[in-house]
């Protein structure tokens, strides 16, 4: 009989990290996910996001994986506004 992982104890596939309570006692949910390479620099770039619950977490992470996949993913810092008058 298998016994169910803690969540401390999941593999390496599963990257949201529970973070310990900040101040306001706030537990927060924390992955690290690689974006692609820098043409300039040859080394990879990763994006960190930080969420409030677990679900909101696995569904950016979701989001932002699966555009990568289909090569449609546009990093936070190349966005550009459009500035309207």
């Amino acid at each position: 009989m298998q016994v169910p992982l803690k969540e401390s104890e999941y593999p390496l596939s599963v990257p949201i990290k529970k973070l310990p309570p900040n101040s306001r006692g706030q537990v927060r949910y924390r992955f690290v996910v690689d974006v692609g390479i820098d043409p300039a620099t040859g080394r990879r770039k990763q994006l960190t996001r930080t969420f409030a619950t677990l679900k909101e977490a696995k569904a950016e992470y979701a989001r932002i994986t699966n555009r990568r996949e289909e090569g449609t993913f546009v990093p936070p810092n190349q966005i550009r506004g459009c500035l309207m008058w």
